[in-house]
């Protein structure tokens, strides 16, 4: 009993000169962030994002994460106007064989265009005008899509459809 106390012991002392053991205070450091708001501007901060990361160039400045910040910000006017989109319903959803979209009026010079979960593009319909059309998905295979409709103002709505057959 001795003698497998000792191996055992000795195996470890082993391992750890070896230098392939991990230390667990680089493993995991704390994170938090905060996001303050006014009236016109957003502030948003993280701190204490992994120890080890690489870094981000862009445009000659940097970006590291964690505790790594050089004293480097940028501050960016964000239009905060209130975008108009199409006032548009899609259904049924999930969809089996045919989607139905409609309008209150009539949308002049709709793109539609339907794009599977990955961003593949699926479908697109160039139409002179329509309230109420159908897009037919039979020989979609069952998953997400999103459809994206926008008029000839370049108005758009976009939704996300389920297909189960």
């Amino acid at each position: 009993m001795r003698k497998k106390t000792l191996i055992f012991i000795i195996v470890m002392i082993g391992i750890s000169l070896t230098g392939n053991t991990q230390s667990v205070r680089r493993q995991s450091i704390s994170s938090c962030g905060t996001t303050n708001t006014s009236s016109t501007e957003t502030f948003e901060q993280t701190v204490g994002q992994p120890y080890n990361t690489t870094a981000f160039y862009c445009t000659e400045s940097s970006v590291l994460q964690g505790f790594q910040q050089p004293v480097i910000f940028s501050a960016e006017k964000v239009n905060s106007e209130k975008t108009e989109s199409l006032n548009l319903c899609f259904y049924p959803n999930p969809a089996t064989y045919v989607i139905t979209i409609q309008s209150e009026f009539i949308v002049k010079s709709p793109i539609i265009t339907v794009n599977d979960i990955n961003g593949k593009l699926i479908q697109t319909e160039k139409m002179v005008e329509f309230q109420k059309c159908e897009i037919y998905c039979d020989s979609w295979v069952d998953g997400t899509y999103i459809l994206t409709v926008v008029d000839e103002n370049g108005l758009n709505t976009s939704r996300k459809i389920i297909i189960k057959k």
